[in-house]
């Protein structure tokens, strides 16, 4: 289960990121970054 729910955050991570890059949500970069 724990190994389950690392995946899905790297998932949306990964997802973020990706926004990020493009310069959509800089100000969440600090919290996306924490995760």
């Amino acid at each position: 289960l724990h190994h389950a729910h690392i995946a899905q955050i790297s998932g949306q991570s990964y997802r973020l990121k990706d926004k990020l890059k493009s310069g959509q949500i800089q100000k969440k970069t600090k919290a996306t970054t924490f995760e």
